[in-house]
């Protein structure tokens, strides 16, 4: 059975086939010939349209969207003797589409993270987060809520922010208090690329 086609290449094929079959007598043996190419010729083109139009797809399958989220998931310890802070890059994805909100901020706590996004030696986007390693709780003593502060030694976390091929760095600090205090991990983004 023939697929045909919404261009109108599929019903002139049809049209071609019925019109052989039911005008045989008419035509010559090089009319039918004749015919018999078109109708191989409008085949192949047809073939052709549609692998062409697969390739296209593939290709922007496989190309990197124009509106993206980059999600970085990170690994973040204290190691010892002297307790410093290391993180590592775990993974990376490259999803299509917009942040709601690129303002992205840490609640009211001392401990965050600074992130800061860089294209070449323009800074583009920088926001704080929470404090993977220090978690805070509020709880209800009497008629008053207190907050207490636990400290962890080791964690996960993830980092999300608008991706264009402009962006080349994004650095994480540390930040006690409303102090910048030390760069923990610099990640080259073209690398990811």
């Amino acid at each position: 059975m023939l697929i045909t086609r919404s261009d109108g290449i599929g019903s002139v094929v049809i049209f071609l086939i019925k019109f052989v079959t039911n005008f045989n007598t008419i035509l010559n043996n090089s009319g039918k010939i004749f015919l018999l190419y078109l109708l191989f010729c409008l085949f192949v083109q047809m073939h052709c349209t549609r692998s062409k139009v697969f390739e296209q797809n593939q290709a922007s399958t496989h190309s990197t969207p124009k509106d993206s989220i980059l999600f970085l998931f990170l690994n973040i310890s204290k190691e010892s003797p002297n307790q410093k802070i290391v993180i590592s890059l775990q993974q990376h994805t490259l999803i299509p589409g917009t942040l709601k909100s690129d303002n992205e901020q840490a609640t009211s706590t001392d401990h965050k993270l600074w992130i800061e996004c860089w294209a070449g030696h323009k800074k583009v986007r920088e926001f704080a987060i929470e404090h993977p390693l220090y978690k805070e709780y509020e709880y209800s003593s009497g008629n008053e809520f207190r907050r207490k502060t636990i400290e962890t030694d080791a964690d996960q976390f993830f980092i999300r922010t608008s991706w264009n091929n402009l962006l080349t760095e994004c650095k994480i600090f540390e930040m006690l208090g409303s102090k910048k205090s030390q760069l923990l991990l610099s990640i080259n983004l073209n690398k990811l690329k």
